[in-house]
């Protein structure tokens, strides 16, 4: 969805000059992962913003005028949204939301109507807690992201994927090899079931794919769930272990909100989580059908038990695309969990807020970009696109979505 930013409103200070222009800002989200915390980092980056501001956005009344209406929750922001997308269908154009920033100085006092409607000359009293809860993020943003998408946002998608040659060529889509099927599994394991060469299996999975059949089996071990060197006896054990282990964990905050003790952390992780399960992979049969879907619930203890018991990484918009797949193909619960904590070895990274990682990968591909065609990196420079900020949920979510 496209987002087109009117300027700050009263501007800043080093903004005040006489002869400097208004600026306004266009460039696009993904509504499934832009939370409010994200946007204020955006926002922040896309202005400069060192003071707190807040943020409205444009509605057309019944009688035809406008107003604007403030976003203090990300429940606000998806009801934006939904408006914004509502009205393209209305109008059969591009969804795009008007959002305006209003700027005030730290020291004066806030005035908002009582309508809930933006005022011309202040920013409500509590984005100054909200801002303040939400600094990591912006510092998260501002340091992953040299800059922000501007313009043509949909042209330089449709160039991505022509760059990369996304339209599918029967011929090249074929694997080189057949999936890995039981028989050929078996081989590959010794007569305790250790896995002989766990590089070879690896390699023969990425040529041609696993079986469907087999892929709860295998998945665990591409996943590096087990400990090196385990016979099959011990890796049912194992796993016998851990799923026990699991269905502990989950009953001590199972428990916790039976008492109607649902606080702090607990109660944070838990509304996150469940709005983020209620629209993920909703058109798969798995999880279609009204929201007590079973399966649904699985995916919400699944997230929520990771969460609670890695504060450190805690819950982040996203890990549900991460985790559905796992429960879908384990088809049980705990499995699913183990799991998911095996891959989040390796992506936790990704969701931290100093940004490093993702840093890291931008950087990569950037480098990679400007090897293999300079003249599309040169496109997207000109376009002021070279952040490759549209490639953000490719990176996070390791193109789960465009794969589903």
């Amino acid at each position: 969805m496209d987002v087109s930013v009117f300027p700050p409103y009263p501007p800043p200070p080093q903004k005040c000059e006489k002869n400097v222009p208004s600026e306004t800002r266009k460039f696009s989200v993904d509504p499934q992962i832009t939370n409010l915390e994200v946007l204020y980092s955006l926002l922040a980056k896309a202005f400069d913003l060192k003071t707190d501001f807040g943020i409205s956005y444009k509605v057309i009344e019944a009688n035809g005028q406008e107003s604007y209406l403030v976003v203090l929750s990300d429940w606000d922001l998806e009801a934006a949204f939904l408006r914004a997308h509502n009205q393209s269908i209305a109008s059969k154009s591009e969804p795009c939301l008007n959002l305006r920033v209003d700027i005030k100085p730290f020291s004066e006092a806030s005035e908002w109507d009582g309508n809930g409607t933006a005022t011309t000359t202040s920013i409500p009293r509590e984005l100054v807690s909200l801002q303040q809860s939400i600094g990591a993020g912006q510092k998260y943003v501002q340091n992953k992201l040299p800059g922000l998408i501007m313009n043509q946002m949909e042209k330089t998608f449709s160039m991505v994927q022509r760059a990369f040659n996304l339209v599918e060529d029967p011929l090249l889509t074929q694997p080189i090899r057949p999936p890995l099927a039981d028989a050929e599994f078996r081989k590959l394991q010794d007569s305790v079931g250790q896995i002989l060469a766990p590089e070879q299996l690896r390699k023969v999975i990425y040529l041609g794919g696993i079986d469907p059949s087999l892929r709860r089996v295998v998945w665990k071990h591409i996943l590096n769930v087990y400990p090196d060197g385990m016979t099959g006896r011990e890796r049912m054990e194992y796993m016998k272990k851990k799923s026990a282990e699991y269905y502990r964990l989950r009953d001590v905050w199972r428990s916790t909100m039976q008492r109607g003790n649902i606080v702090g952390e607990l109660a944070y992780v838990t509304s996150m989580v469940r709005k983020d399960v209620l629209r993920t992979d909703r058109l798969h049969p798995f999880y279609a059908g009204s929201d007590d879907n079973q399966n649904i619930a699985a995916l919400f203890n699944v997230l929520t038990t990771y969460a609670l018991n890695h504060p450190a990484v805690s819950y982040c918009q996203g890990m549900s695309d991460i985790a559905s797949p796992l429960l879908v193909t384990m088809g049980d619960e705990a499995q699913a969990y183990i799991c998911f904590c095996a891959i989040m070895e390796r992506l936790s990274c990704n969701f931290m807020l100093d940004g490093i990682a993702m840093t890291l990968k931008f950087s990569h591909l950037s480098e990679a970009l400007q090897y293999y065609d300079p003249d599309f990196f040169a496109y997207l420079k000109h376009h002021q696109a070279d952040d490759l900020l549209f490639c953000y949920r490719w990176l996070l979510l390791e193109m789960k979505r465009e794969f589903a």
